[in-house]
């Protein structure tokens, strides 16, 4: 839930629900590719409720003590008339698993890009992920900062397979036949 009073009346605040899905098996290699703590439990997708009602429309709703039971029905109908069957679909499209990963996928957080390459790893295959990771390589160089040298230990992690435990660090992320971080 996010929320906002700037700008509004005293007792007043703005909220937009959100609504989040997690795949296992690309949050744990974020996760290891990251060096994150095992209680790491993010969300691979996160998505406004309203981008997923009908005519992706927004809404304002009162919560006040009167109202909070009959709004929070509200919201848990909407989310199982709409947000689930969307999540559904949308978990079935690999395309649209990617896009909502690789908004603006440059500028990501550490953790985000790791996502959008080993979602897209997943998704499409070594060969795409591999042109992406090429493709951040290139939009990086030159870039002499903290943020962009993590980036490159992280790109250059994935080269070498560290998402992967034991023996299928010899598949990621490198082309077939090549050797080393590549």
């Amino acid at each position: 839930m996010g929320t906002a009073v700037a700008g509004l009346p005293a007792g007043h605040a703005r909220a937009t629900s959100y609504v989040g899905a997690r795949s296992e098996s690309i949050e744990v290699e974020v996760a290891r590719a990251c060096g994150l703590a095992d209680s790491y439990r993010n969300r691979t997708l996160v998505i406004p409720l309203g981008y997923m009602l009908p005519k992706r429309r927004r809404r304002e709703l009162l919560v006040a003590p009167e109202t909070v039971t009959d709004v929070a029905g509200e919201l848990a109908d909407e989310l199982a008339s709409y947000a689930v069957p969307y999540l559904s679909d949308l978990v079935e499209s690999s395309d649209a698993v990617l896009s909502e990963t690789a908004k603006g996928w440059l500028q990501l957080s550490v953790v985000e890009l790791t996502r959008h390459l080993i979602a897209t790893e997943h998704l499409r295959g070594r060969d795409p992920a591999l042109e992406l990771v090429r493709e951040a390589r290139r939009a990086l160089a030159g870039q002499n900062n903290p943020a962009a040298a993590q980036k490159r230990s992280l790109l250059d992690g994935l080269m070498r397979g560290d998402h992967r435990p034991g023996p299928g660090r010899d598949r990621a992320m490198r082309p077939p036949g090549s050797v080393g971080g590549g």
